[in-house]
């Protein structure tokens, strides 16, 4: 059976970075104002605009800062499957 998990918005707010414990085959999408995603461990940074996607690779923490103004994203995790004992 697969369960979908619920999708979060997060809203972030202009000089206030966030913190997301990173979850590999998570999708990052930007809806609103550009965001800057940096990955620990990664030498890439990421801007998503708004229709942007990323799909997370690992499971590193990320770092996500809004630039030039607010920002909200939504992030999409990937289902889980429960298996019949």
């Amino acid at each position: 059976m697969q369960i979908d998990t619920a999708c979060a918005l997060m809203p972030l707010a202009h000089h206030r970075p966030q913190r997301l414990r990173a979850s590999a085959g998570a999708c990052l999408r930007g809806l609103r104002g550009t965001t800057w995603v940096t990955i620990d461990f990664d030498r890439r940074d990421l801007v998503l605009e708004p229709g942007d996607e990323y799909v997370l690779e690992s499971d590193a923490p990320v770092m996500l800062s809004a630039l030039g103004g607010d920002a909200l994203l939504k992030e999409t995790c990937k289902p889980h499957y429960i298996y019949p004992i």
